[in-house]
């Protein structure tokens, strides 16, 4: 199974790829974690949206039972791998 780092990274990576909005609802993501070979459940994605909230990666809007998030300058220079954090591991790194 892949490290959590690298779902984190997932999620950071599709935000943004996003564009314009860099924006993307929680299935989304988690359709898209599950395309790059991240089995993501449900429970496991708002944990890390929660994770990656904490840190000012993104923001998370809750648009009644959905959650939409949208990823920050500072997420932005991770995906970018302008920036290393503890915890987020791209894709490739983890092996």
């Amino acid at each position: 199974m892949p490290p959590l780092s690298s779902r984190r990274w997932s999620v950071l990576s599709h935000l943004e790829a996003s564009k314009p909005t860099r924006s993307l609802s929680s299935d989304i993501l988690i359709m898209g974690c599950r395309a790059s070979g991240v089995p993501t459940t449900a429970e496991q994605m708002h944990d890390v949206l929660q994770w990656l909230q904490e840190r000012q990666f993104i923001t998370v809007e809750s648009l009644g039972p959905m959650e939409v998030a949208s990823i920050t300058k500072e997420g932005r220079e991770v995906a970018q791998r302008l920036r290393t954090v503890k915890g987020v591991l791209p894709f490739g790194l983890d092996g």
